[in-house]
């Protein structure tokens, strides 16, 4: 079956997600061992394999802060490229990153032909073995870190999340990725993985040391939303939790194409979220009830509620939550701005209620305090592994309005900054640990590879710091 068939199989599939599975089995099965070998003396190829270019600020996060660890670990020499859920990358983070759009032809041919002309694949997604949000997400990077194994190159998953899956994705994922080293970003994932038969180390989430632009930038930005330079910043990143995982379906993107139907469930190229009555009931309440909170709190703390859309999806909880509160100004698309502006931003909140993990990730290392609003394990693990799971509240809590004032009401300042500051540098040195581990697989698979000389300790296995995280990790120490 060529590329064409196989793209025609899909389309007219009463199982797209299954057919396309199918498809990057066979297609990681047909790659060969010593696939495009890396040459000394030539330059080291690596592929980034995640979620960038959707207008998702955590990725950016993420995949940037993976990109300058890499750097700094490898020094000079290595090419990066990243597959793209769009047509560009965001320079602000990725610089210098090749743009690969997933959109050039039928997915599986693009990730395992991408994987093909590169030396090493690291997938880059937090939520990476997952079906909260797409199978097809974890599909492609599985697929890519398999094809890499696959060709004896380097495959490593930088900073996991493993979690439950849809049985056809663990089934793949269990075939397929054994060989590759994945990095996790809490011990749950760690033990999930190594369930599943995967080499598997600890690891971190990158998110924790990226850049915030100057405290300026994210004042200006709220400035432009009407707050009046003295007011508390109540911050609030919402979402719909209930309206995933995504699935592709090429019959609701004819009728779109046709009549413009499912317009207000399509996610992106073929893909639509999950609709029914009960998910948008729970959609309703989930945001009626942030509402109310969010009234009340700003009551309390005579706040100025600014929200954020951390994920370009996001946008529309958040002008339906804008209207609830009447704030119709106060939105930002975190999309539209330079991630670093956004993360400064955030670190001007008096309070922080997130239901995105990043949007806790970037407040964090300020001390900012801050409420997790939790649809799966992401966030609950985030807070527990400081013994602070009290800072978390269910998205689904048919109480969630009375138990986010509750729980605003009862945040310690002093015991916030303590756990922050303990969190943080938990990470920090996670983030080393993950890169002392990463340059032992750079070194079984490319032995020969001209690797920068380095002390042991874990501080030397990350990237530069900026002053504010120095800062907060002295404080730490």
């Amino acid at each position: 079956m060529n590329a064409r068939q196989r793209q025609q199989a899909f389309l007219t599939s009463s199982d797209p997600e299954a057919t396309l599975l199918a498809h990057l089995s066979t297609l990681v099965d047909e790659v060969p061992p010593n696939d495009s070998p890396w040459h000394p003396g030539t330059p080291l190829k690596l592929l980034l394999a995640g979620y960038s270019g959707a207008g998702n600020v955590g990725t950016e996060m993420r995949a940037g802060e993976i990109l300058r660890q890499l750097r700094h670990l490898l020094g000079p020499g290595v090419e990066f490229s990243a597959l793209s859920m769009g047509s560009t990358l965001p320079a602000d983070v990725l610089p210098d990153v090749t743009c690969l759009p997933l959109s050039a032809g039928y997915i599986p041919e693009v990730v395992v032909g991408a994987t093909r002309q590169h030396h090493g694949t690291i997938a880059c997604e937090g939520s990476m073995f997952k079906s909260t949000f797409a199978n097809v997400l974890s599909a492609v990077m599985a697929g890519a870190l398999a094809a890499a194994a696959r060709g004896r190159k380097l495959s490593v998953g930088y900073g996991a999340e493993v979690a439950d899956m849809d049985a056809p994705l663990e089934d793949f994922i269990r075939r397929h990725v054994d060989q590759s080293l994945i990095l996790c970003r809490n011990e749950p994932s760690r033990r999930a993985a190594v369930e599943l038969g995967l080499r598997a180390a600890p690891g971190a989430d990158t998110g924790w040391t990226v850049p915030a632009s100057p405290p300026e930038a994210g004042r200006r930005l709220l400035q432009a939303r009407g707050w009046n330079g003295h007011d508390p910043i109540l911050t609030i990143c919402p979402m719909n939790p209930f309206w995933w995982p995504v699935r592709p379906s090429p019959q609701m993107a004819r009728e779109l194409r046709r009549s413009g139907a499912h317009k207000d469930r399509h996610y992106a190229s073929l893909f639509f979220h999950a609709a029914s009555p009960d998910i948008e009931q729970k959609y309703r309440t989930y945001l009626t009830q942030l509402g109310h909170a969010v009234r009340d709190l700003c009551r309390i703390l005579s706040a100025f509620p600014v929200i954020v859309a951390m994920e370009r999806v996001d946008e529309t909880a958040c002008r339906d939550l804008s209207v609830i509160i009447a704030a119709q100004a106060s939105v930002v698309i975190g999309a539209d701005h330079k991630v670093g502006d956004i993360v400064s931003m955030l670190r001007c909140s008096a309070l922080l209620l997130s239901s995105r993990f990043h949007g806790l990730v970037g407040a964090m290392p300020a001390g900012i305090p801050s409420i997790g609003i939790a649809m799966d394990e992401r966030i609950r693990n985030l807070f527990s592994e400081t013994g602070q799971a009290d800072r978390v509240v269910d998205a689904q809590d048919p109480d969630l309005a009375n138990r986010l004032v509750t729980t605003a009401r009862r945040l310690d300042p002093v015991e916030v900054s303590r756990a922050s500051r303990q969190t943080v540098c938990n990470a920090l040195q996670a983030m080393g640990n993950m890169g002392q581990r990463f340059l032992e697989e750079v070194g079984r698979c490319l032995p020969d590879f001209p690797l920068p000389a380095r002390p042991a300790s874990w501080q030397a296995h990350v990237a530069p710091l900026s002053p504010d995280i120095e800062a907060f990790l002295v404080e730490s120490l």
